[in-house]
């Protein structure tokens, strides 16, 4: 669009097989901002009534809930169907505009929708804002606190001014919609809250290997799953960075006062934003935690205070509301030289430190968990199982060999490798033999590369198309300055090896051990379902 105006977004969509916030040709200077983003509405079987969006001008950073520092004026939202025809024009308190005020934690719910939505349809949400502080591209943009970046590289959102340069940034940007609601949910039907670290919250499962809905994550596709019972809906709070503290304590410190104001508990500011939908229940009748990785370090007493504070938080709020907690993955280092491509492949060339070692306070945790919490959990997911062996990242059976040489200038966003055994789609493998370790951050980059695609050669071996891994392939490149890029750093000859991991990094699931642990979570809706209809009934 001309003039002042950012370009539209079609919201989530791949560049190079990766997946990011389409950021299309805005400019540093626009101050309006448009964007598409697709909404599908969940497959109850009846139209839903007084549907509405969430608009929110605070973020989850790793010490709750923040308030922005700018203003944004909405100065339209309107639904369409998928052939552009206009739906309806949203209002806020009947008005066709609405501005959010900054650092008093300013949402609003539009007004609910006078018509009826489809059930399990997709619609277009078209928003148009803009913001007198100015802004930046619309995957970079601190101004909404949601763009992890900033001209210092302080991701920790505390930016007095807005960010007027291309940074590089992890997660989109883009001032939207938070949550979507509607009424017609039948009666006893599962609806989820989620919170959790970055294992959850999609950092480390994204484009492709969403599934048939739209959805990625792997508590968010084992709900979604069209298996064991009806599809569980989920609310996702779930933040990278984040630990059980950001959950219930207000105000937590972070040496940052007076530079974004006091922080809200995530429970406080989902009872502030659900209060105002004047209801006495929740949009959701459990709760399923993944949080757990970021707080072993506590040690495994300091662990059992905060969770026990953070499940006595979330009952004090929603009164006798089910939770379910899942394990957490192992946490390694490797220990192969790096003339060896052994990143994470093998069980003997990883170790731990004692906190998340087979005695540390990971383990404990691991077994706390799958014996109930002392009576605070109610449905126990061991989501970490099909992918650890004791406190080591299970060891994968595969290996293969390169059947023709790959040059050094290969570029894997756009060519393939044949290789003598078929890899599955979402694994790491991990090659560069014999060569040093240049990974960027201490990871290594340049020698594990995630599975896009596979397929059978006509002349032998499978065709396989990579795409350098990372902790987060939500990443949108990987040219920055000093980082990795999508080339193979080293040229290989026919006969070389590749094996298999099941992380990037040590610490993240890759996205085929998020589909392990899908499985893992699909297996307890019978439980949660069980549960989420006996709360909402005596709600």
């Amino acid at each position: 669009m001309a003039g002042d105006w950012g370009t539209g977004s079609n919201g989530f969509t791949t560049n190079n097989d990766v997946a990011k916030w389409d950021g299309g040709t805005a400019t540093v200077s626009s101050k309006y901002q448009y964007r598409r983003v697709k909404v599908r509405t969940s497959p109850w079987g009846v139209p839903l009534t007084e549907a509405r969006h969430l608009f929110d001008n605070s973020a989850m950073s790793i010490y709750g809930v923040r308030p922005s520092k700018f203003a944004i004026t909405i100065q339209r939202a309107e639904y369409r169907d998928m052939s552009d025809n206009l739906v309806e024009v949203c209002k806020f308190n009947g008005a066709g505009s609405y501005t959010l005020q900054p650092l008093i934690y300013d949402f609003i719910w539009h007004d609910p929708l006078a018509g009826a939505l489809l059930p399990d349809t997709d619609y277009w949400l078209d928003l148009y804002d803009n913001s007198p502080d100015g802004s930046a591209f619309p995957v970079m943009l601190t101004r909404y606190l949601a763009g992890e970046c900033s001209t210092t590289g302080n991701s920790d959102l505390s930016l007095t001014t807005p960010n007027k340069t291309q940074v590089f940034t992890p997660i989109g940007g883009m001032f939207g919609p938070s949550c979507f609601l509607a009424k017609g949910c039948p009666a006893g039907r599962a609806v989820a809250l989620l919170i959790g670290t970055s294992i959850a919250d999609y950092t480390t499962d994204g484009v492709p290997f969403i599934n048939d809905r739209g959805v990625s994550g792997f508590i968010q596709k084992g709900l979604n799953a069209n298996s064991q019972g009806a599809r569980i809906d989920v609310f996702s709070a779930a933040r990278f960075s984040t630990n059980m503290s950001t959950v219930y304590q207000d105000n937590l410190g972070d040496g940052q006062s007076g530079v974004n104001g006091p922080t809200r508990s995530l429970v406080t500011h989902l009872k502030a934003i659900f209060g105002a939908l004047g209801q006495s229940k929740p949009p959701f009748n459990v709760v399923v935690s993944e949080h757990g990785r970021n707080d072993v370090n506590r040690g495994f007493a300091a662990m059992k205070i905060v969770a026990t504070a953070m499940y006595n938080a979330i009952r004090q709020a929603w009164p006798g509301i089910p939770i379910a907690q899942t394990t957490t993955p192992p946490s390694t280092n490797f220990g192969g030289a790096p003339s060896n491509n052994t990143a994470w492949t093998t069980e003997a060339d990883q170790t731990a430190d004692a906190n998340n070692g087979t005695t540390g306070s990971w383990a404990d945790w691991t077994a706390w968990v799958l014996a109930g919490g002392d009576g605070l959990i109610n449905v126990s997911i061991d989501s970490a199982a099909p992918i650890r062996n004791g406190s080591k990242w299970k060891e994968q059976s595969f290996s293969a060999t390169f059947l023709d040489a790959a040059a050094q200038s290969l570029d894997l966003r756009t060519a393939t490798v044949r290789l003598s055994a078929q890899a599955p789609v979402g694994a790491t493998l991990v090659f560069e033999p014999g060569t040093a370790n240049t990974g960027s951050s201490g990871l290594d980059f340049q020698r594990s590369y995630n599975v896009l695609t596979t397929a059978a050669n006509a002349n032998g071996g499978f065709d396989t198309t990579l795409r350098p891994a990372s902790r987060s392939p939500s990443f949108a490149d990987f040219t920055k300055s000093g980082g990795p890029s999508y080339q193979l750093q080293y040229g290989h000859a026919a006969g070389a090896t590749v094996k298999l991991s099941l992380t990037n990094d040590g610490i993240h699931p890759n996205e085929m051990a998020q589909g392990l642990m899908a499985a893992q979570v699909t297996a307890a809706k019978p439980a949660i379902a069980s549960l989420a209809a006996a709360y909402e009934a005596a709600a």
